[in-house]
């Protein structure tokens, strides 16, 4: 007996959820394959049983495989309306999800790329107020050493003394500024690198001397993203990931791009 053709899990699950158009279609699909594979259970039977040893058995073979291969080509006849059904199906379910989620998408988009750029100024407030800080700091921590010379000096200290008391810098905490805002909890700050060519004549003039390989140059292509566009290649790009800002290649420079992402659990 052939082996049951079992509907894949997916046709399942519209099934148990009640879609009787779809239940009588399996099953006639159902029905058609087991038929199928009873006709060509005999014939796969007898293949395996028959030893082509005269021209009786040669002949009996060769109708053998013209029955399997007339019902090889029944059964793809068979599905081939139903695989291009479904292909159709399937090309037009993605042009309607395709049409709903271009505007969301472009949304999405508008909204990280706005909080990428308020959390960017953010940050540069928050390390202009740090740089601050640490200036008044570190004046504080020099009017302290002045204040205490002068007082080494009134106790009779001697120059050497007060020398040192000047050279010897007040203990005083590295400040520290935190963000002006609360993260929200499902939005997280990413940190990208990626190499710009800036001058292909100064690349090519390095990798033509022997400074910097040939694969430097290998797959340059155009990059675009709103409002910027530049060219690279794969191993730049690798290499300013690895390498961030210590990357030094004539005619290429890494970028940092920052951007969020945004978690729905």
């Amino acid at each position: 007996m052939g082996t049951a053709i079992v509907a894949p899990p997916a046709l399942q699950s519209l099934v148990r959820e009640g879609s009787p158009w779809l239940v009588q279609l399996i099953s006639e699909i159902e029905t058609a394959d087991q038929e199928f594979a009873l006709q060509a259970q005999t014939w796969i039977e007898q293949v395996g049983q028959i030893a082509v040893e005269d021209q009786d058995t040669y002949e009996v073979m060769a109708t053998l495989a013209t029955e399997l291969v007339r019902i090889d080509k029944a059964i793809v006849g068979y599905h081939e309306p139903f695989k291009k059904g479904a292909d159709a199906l399937h090309k037009m379910m993605v042009a309607f999800e395709k049409k709903v989620l271009g505007p969301i998408q472009q949304g999405s988009a508008l909204a990280k790329r706005k909080i990428t750029n308020w959390t960017i100024e953010q940050e540069r407030l928050r390390a202009e107020q740090e740089r601050l800080a640490r200036e008044r700091s570190e004046q504080q921590s020099r009017d302290l050493q002045l204040a205490a010379a002068v007082e080494m000096e009134r106790l009779g200290g001697t120059p050497e003394e007060v020398a040192a008391v000047l050279e010897a810098p007040a203990p005083l905490p590295v400040p520290v500024v935190q963000p002006a805002y609360t993260k929200a909890s499902n939005v997280a700050t990413t940190t990208r690198w990626r190499a710009e060519i800036t001058s292909i004549k100064e690349l090519c003039a390095a990798i033509g001397r022997g400074d910097q390989p040939e694969t430097f140059a290998m797959g340059i292509e155009k990059y675009e993203k709103p409002g910027t566009m530049w060219i690279s290649s794969p191993t730049l790009n690798k290499m300013a990931q690895a390498m961030t800002t210590t990357m030094n290649i004539p005619g290429v420079k890494a970028v940092k791009e920052s951007g969020v992402s945004v978690r729905t659990s």
